[in-house]
């Protein structure tokens, strides 16, 4: 299963979205008859890979449910504190921002970043990320000061972690 899982994400690397998606449905379906053997960690690991893909093809809804059904594995496994579940939070803020749904966004993009601070990992690129998808949501509201804020905080995270001729950066 898990060298599906590598596929599909390469499959996405290179914008192959509707490879990637059945090569993540077909994990699922290999996954599906090995349920004994599967954490609920991995599940949710895949579910969070369909909803990604799902939401690179636009398949709004369909992500958004599966995505949901990740986060809510992650944690039920996991609890708050935890980045699994914070990275969860970011991926279904995700498709609210992509549906322009900044009201749902921005709470869960607070969650994640309030994770990511008490986790005691203020120099991660993901909190970085999760600070510049939450500027995003600010930026589409016309906030622009807020969302400036954000995004030079991101930046010197990724100039600290990355540097600054990373492509995230």
């Amino acid at each position: 299963m898990r060298p599906l899982l590598i596929l599909s994400q390469v499959y996405g690397q290179i914008r192959q979205d509707d490879k990637a998606l059945a090569t993540i449905e077909r994990a699922i379906r290999v996954a599906e008859t090995n349920k004994p053997q599967m954490s609920i960690g991995d599940w949710a690991h895949l579910l969070n890979q369909q909803g990604l893909i799902l939401l690179a093809l636009k398949q709004l809804a369909r992500a958004e449910q599966v995505l949901k059904r990740a986060k809510d594995l992650r944690f039920d496994t996991s609890g708050i504190d935890n980045k699994d579940y914070a990275v969860s939070l970011n991926n279904l803020a995700l498709g609210y921002l992509h549906w322009g749904q900044t009201m749902k966004a921005e709470p869960l993009l607070r969650e994640a970043i309030a994770i990511g601070e008490l986790l005691g990992r203020p120099s991660d690129p993901d909190l970085a990320t999760w600070r510049d998808n939450l500027a995003a949501v600010y930026g589409q509201r016309g906030q622009y000061a807020e969302a400036a804020k954000l995004r030079e905080r991101a930046l010197e995270i990724y100039e600290q972690t990355i540097g600054l001729a990373h492509p995230d950066t």
